[in-house]
């Protein structure tokens, strides 16, 4: 018999962020949040909205949820380029500024 255990293989990650001197581990969007924040912005489109500020709010919905240690407070007192950085950062695997640290490959 063979087993796939997808405990051990869920969420693995190698990512962190340092808010305000706190170290955050980046976390795997789950399927059931990409699905509802996928739905979310199909909404928005369809509906014809242009309101910068839910946009932003769903940014901030999407960042919290890839970095559940770090506060919504947290995440609001960046500045726009951090925020802008932030989410390069979530979605790629590099981008200026991130460093190797001891522990990572």
């Amino acid at each position: 018999m063979k087993l796939l255990n997808l405990d051990q293989v869920a969420k693995k990650t190698n990512k962190s962020i340092v808010i305000k001197g706190v170290q955050h581990t980046v976390m795997p969007l789950s399927v059931g949040a990409f699905v509802k924040k996928t739905q979310e912005a199909e909404e928005y489109v369809k509906a014809g909205e242009k309101d910068p500020i839910r946009e932003i709010n769903m940014i901030l919905d999407l960042l919290a949820e890839c970095v559940p240690s770090a506060s919504r407070l947290d995440i609001e007192s960046l500045s726009l380029e951090q925020l802008q950085q932030m989410a390069d950062y979530i979605r790629k695997d590099d981008v200026d500024g991130a460093e190797d640290v001891e522990g990572n490959v």
